[in-house]
C-alpha cells in the first residue's frame, strides 16, 4: 500500500510538472506542489501502518474458550455474522489493494511522461493548468478511497466485535459446563453414598426380619412350654387330688385301724400276722383283705403325707415358675409386636428410600446425558470458533 501511495504522489508530480509549462509556473512552483502531495502521501502511508499495527495487535490479542450451550449457539450465529462481515470487508480491502495497485503502474507510467516533461517543459507551459486539475482530481480520488478504507475498517471492527461477544458466551458456557461438572461429581458421590446407606438398610432390614423370625420361633416354644408346664401341673394336680383323696378315705379307717391294732397285739404273740389278721377279722366282722389294706395304708401313712406335702410345694414352686414364664412370654409377645411394627415401619422406608434412590438415579443419568450433549456442542463450538480466527488470520 505505501508504495501504492508514493506512486500516486509521483504521478501527481508528473502531472504538475506537465502543467508547468503550459501555465507558465516557475519550477519551484512545480515543486511546491510536489512536496504537499508527497506530505500527503506519507500521511496516508502512516494511517495505513497504524491500520496494519491496529489488525496486528487484534490477532495477536484475540484468545479462545469455551460456554454453555445456549449462549454457545447465540455466540455461535453471532461469529457468523461477524465472519461474513469480516470477509467483505476483507473483499473490499483487497479491492481497494488492487486499486492501489493500479494507481502504482499509473505512478510508473507518470514517471516516465515525467522524463519527457521536463524535455518538454519550456514548451508546455500551458499544460500546467490542466496538470493542476489533475492534481485536485487526484486528491478527491485519495479522499474518495480513504472513506472506503475507513469503512472497511469499521466493517472489520464490527466484525471483530462479534467475535469477541461470541467468545464472551463460549467463556461464560465453558464456566457455566466446568460449574455443572462439579455438582454432577458431588451429586454422584452423594448418589453413591445413598446407595451405600441403602445397601447397609437393605442388610440391617435382612438382619432386623431374621431376628423376628427368630423371636416368632422364641415365642413359639415358650408357648409350647407354658402349654406343656400347665398339662404337667394339671397332671400333678390331679395326682394330689386322688392322693388326699387316698388319705381322707384312710383317715375314715382310723377306728378300724385302732381297733385292729388292739386285737393284733396279743395275737401276734402266738400267730403269725396272716392268722392273726384273720382272727381279728372275725372278732371285728371286717374282710381280712379290708383289714389288710388299712393296716398297709396306715403303715405308709406318714411316707403318704410327706409325698404329699411335697408334691404340693413341688406344685406350687411350678405354679410360680408357669405364671413367671406366662409373664415373660406376654413380654416376649409384645417385644415380637413392636418388633414387627418396627419392621414394617423400616420396610416402608426403605421402599421410600429405595423409590427416592431410583429418581436420583434416572435424574443422574438424564443429567450425565444432557451435559455431554453439551461437551459435544461446546466441543463444536471451540472448533468453529477457531476456524474463525484462522479465516481472519
Amino acid at each position: 500500500m505505501k508504495q501504492t501511495v508514493r506512486a500516486l504522489s509521483v504521478v501527481l508530480v508528473v502531472a504538475a510538472l506537465l502543467g508547468f509549462v503550459g501555465g507558465g509556473s516557475t519550477l519551484g512552483d512545480v515543486l511546491g506542489v510536489k512536496e504537499f502531495w508527497e506530505n500527503k502521501g506519507a500521511e496516508a502511508t502512516e494511517s495505513i501502518d497504524r491500520l496494519e499495527e491496529g489488525l496486528d495487535l487484534l490477532r495477536d490479542n484475540e484468545e479462545a474458550y469455551l460456554e454453555g450451550r445456549e449462549e454457545l449457539e447465540e455466540g455461535r450465529k453471532a461469529f457468523e455474522e461477524g465472519r461474513e462481515e469480516y470477509e467483505a470487508g476483507k473483499d473490499l480491502l483487497d479491492e481497494k489493494q488492487a486499486e492501489y495497485d493500479e494507481g502504482a503502474a499509473k505512478l510508473a507510467e507518470g514517471k516516465e511522461k515525467l522524463d519527457e516533461g521536463k524535455e518538454q517543459l519550456d514548451a508546455n507551459a500551458g499544460a500546467y493548468a490542466a496538470g493542476k486539475a489533475q492534481v485536485a482530481a487526484g486528491e478527491a480520488t485519495l479522499q474518495e478511497k480513504t472513506a472506503e478504507y475507513e469503512a472497511g475498517k469499521q466493517q472489520l471492527a464490527d466484525a471483530k466485535k462479534q467475535l469477541d461477544e461470541g467468545q464472551a458466551k463460549v467463556d461464560a458456557g465453558q464456566k457455566a459446563y466446568d460449574e455443572n461438572t462439579a455438582k454432577m461429581a458431588e451429586a454422584k458421590r452423594t448418589l453413591d453414598e445413598g446407595q451405600a446407606q441403602y445397601d447397609e438398610g437393605v442388610k440391617q432390614l435382612a438382619d432386623a426380619k431374621a431376628q423376628l423370625e427368630q423371636g416368632e420361633a422364641d415365642v413359639a416354644a415358650g408357648q409350647a412350654k407354658i402349654d406343656e408346664g400347665e398339662q404337667q401341673l394339671a397332671e400333678a394336680k390331679a395326682r394330689i387330688d386322688e392322693a388326699e383323696e387316698q388319705l381322707a378315705l384312710l383317715e375314715a379307717t382310723k377306728p378300724i385301724y385302732d381297733n385292729m391294732l388292739v386285737y393284733m397285739a396279743p395275737l401276734l404273740e402266738s400267730n403269725s400276722f396272716a392268722q392273726a389278721l384273720e382272727l381279728v377279722s372275725g372278732i371285728m366282722g371286717v374282710d381280712a383283705g379290708t383289714l389288710s389294706q388299712v393296716y398297709n395304708g396306715w403303715k405308709n401313712f406318714d411316707s403318704l403325707q410327706a409325698q404329699l406335702a411335697q408334691g404340693k410345694a413341688d406344685y406350687a414352686a411350678g405354679q410360680a415358675q408357669l405364671e413367671q414364664g406366662r409373664a415373660e412370654l406376654e413380654a416376649g409377645k409384645a417385644q415380637l409386636e413392636q418388633g414387627r411394627a418396627d419392621y414394617a415401619a423400616g420396610e416402608q422406608k426403605l421402599a421410600e428410600a429405595k423409590v427416592k434412590l431410583d429418581a436420583g438415579k434416572a435424574a443422574y443419568a438424564e443429567n450425565e446425558k444432557k451435559m455431554a450433549e453439551a461437551k459435544a456442542t461446546l466441543d463444536q463450538g471451540k472448533a468453529d470458533l477457531a476456524k474463525g480466527k484462522v479465516c481472519r488470520g
